[in-house]
């Protein structure tokens, strides 16, 4: 398990003869009695009676030496911290263990058991836990009530669910369930609020529950090598944490959404499969025609395209120096309906800022089969750092406009400053959490991107160089 055994090789040592002991015979003698940390390689020739005697003992690794059975000695280390045990070949635990009830960490990963023992919950201090390995097909009921736990490992188990159970682990942090087969979450999930990492990289989830959206901490997300994930790798890439979960999940309802069934006796099965990505089997007894319109929408595309038309335009920026706003935002409408967009410019929609009536969007793109906007695209001209400017069009973006809450809407700005450069700087600063992600989408000068969330929507800014000195700008 690499990132435990990271974890792990961060520890502070002492001397190498103190961290580093081999089948040495007078242990505690030899050592003074001043052990702090030990790791065994090889436990043919250790007496396990002198370690019992190491009672400032706190970090003991015992990993990969076949042990079948823990030894008796090793529950009378009172100041143990952290006991490492993995890749041995335990089948069970002797209930003497909870004696180390000042265990932080605890790795198990890799050995056969099959059950743990009642005593476990008197871990009451223990922050890591490792059980990775195809020990167990569901997890240990006792570990619930492991209240300070904030990292669990189970990468590579048999595990199919989590239980309702896991609720109660309020501080937990981060879940490895990588390479396991895992099939469905339970809802309870959303109430691990101190959620940071999860990690499920090829399991067999192809829905997530809704209430995962709740989980605001979370930053990192792995979903990779699920079936709900199969046609989504682009966008993957691009987004992370709860963003990407918030992104699955719209996308799980749209699908949903999309079902238009025929016949009242269409089957259950056909539409599970359905909703899961399974492939429809038309053949299947009582299932009648079922249409599903294909409409997803790519994200990642239209930022590309955006970006290589703010490009096109930034280098013939002289041509339409004189160019106001509403007739940039024709340039740019023009090119994405030649690129195949379905492009309606200043669309009634929202609310205006009297907020009595609907206000006048820039550029809306719709579904092409469904006409649902799917995004709402503000340009401004930004000469100058000017907050009252910048804080107008994007407050109208994000509250008025959006009165559907899309998943990404975009910043289209002009920029006429003479400082590119600075220009960009001073906005991406004021924008409130705003990430610079320009390496992501373009290598171009003229060209920056950012991107910000308002609630559930991700707002994309694309900061485009049409500053044209006086000397070469001609008339439009």
């Amino acid at each position: 398990m690499s990132d435990f055994k990271v974890f792990l090789n961060s520890l502070p040592r002492v001397s190498e003869g103190e961290f580093y002991i081999k089948a040495q015979n007078k242990l505690v003698e030899n050592a003074q009695g001043h052990i702090t940390h030990l790791r065994i390689h090889d436990k043919n020739g250790i007496d396990f009676s002198e370690i019992g005697q190491l009672a400032e003992l706190k970090h003991l690794m015992l990993s990969g030496n076949q042990l079948n059975q823990l030894p008796t000695e090793i529950t009378t280390l009172n100041n143990l911290k952290y006991l490492c045990l993995d890749n041995n070949q335990l089948t069970q635990l002797p209930p003497e263990i909870a004696a180390l009830n000042n265990l932080a960490g605890l790795n198990l990963s890799y050995n056969q058991l099959r059950q743990l023992p009642a005593e476990f919950a008197n871990f009451r201090n223990l922050v890591n836990l490792g059980l990775s390995g195809k020990q167990f097909s569901q997890l240990p009921t006792v570990i619930t009530t492991l209240k300070n736990l904030e990292h669990l490992f189970l990468e590579n188990s048999q595990i199919t669910q989590l239980p309702a159970e896991i609720a109660a682990l309020k501080n937990l942090k981060a879940i490895y369930l990588n390479y396991s087969q895992l099939i469905q979450f339970p809802p309870e999930i959303a109430e691990l609020n101190n959620l940071e990492r999860l990690y499920l990289l090829n399991n067999q989830l192809s829905q997530l529950p809704p209430e995962l959206t709740s989980l605001t901490k979370l930053c990192t997300f792995w979903i990779a090598g699920n079936p709900i994930a199969t046609d989504l790798d682009d966008v993957t890439s691009s987004l992370n944490g709860i963003e990407l979960v918030r992104y699955l999940i719209r996308v799980q309802d749209e699908q949903a959404r999309s079902l238009m069934v025929g016949d009242e006796r269409v089957s259950k099965t056909s539409l599970t499969n359905c909703l899961r990505r399974k492939t429809l089997n038309r053949n299947e007894t009582m299932t009648q025609d079922i249409d599903i319109i294909q409409h997803q929408f790519d994200l990642c595309q239209l930022t590309e395209n955006l970006i290589t038309i703010a490009q096109l335009e930034a280098e013939t920026a002289h041509s339409i120096a004189g160019f106001n706003e509403d007739q940039i935002n024709d340039q740019f409408r023009k090119a994405l309906t030649h690129k195949g967009y379905r492009v309606a410019d200043q669309s009634r929609g929202g609310i205006s800022q009297s907020g009595k009536s609907a206000g006048e969007r820039d550029l809306v793109i719709r579904n092409r089969n469904t006409g649902v906007v799917e995004c709402i695209l503000e340009g401004l001209i930004l000469k100058s750092y000017n907050k009252n400017i910048i804080d107008n069009h994007y407050h109208k973006l994000n509250h008025q406009y959006d009165s559907g809450g899309n998943k990404s809407n975009f910043m289209l700005v002009y920029a006429k400053a003479a400082n590119f450069n600075n220009l960009w700087q001073k906005y991406s600063k004021h924008i409130k959490q705003m990430e610079d992600i320009s390496k992501s989408y373009s290598d171009k000068f003229r060209i920056k991107v950012g991107r910000s969330q308002v609630g559930f929507t991700i707002v994309y800014h694309i900061f485009v160089d049409f500053h044209v000195p006086l000397n070469s700008r001609k008339n439009p």
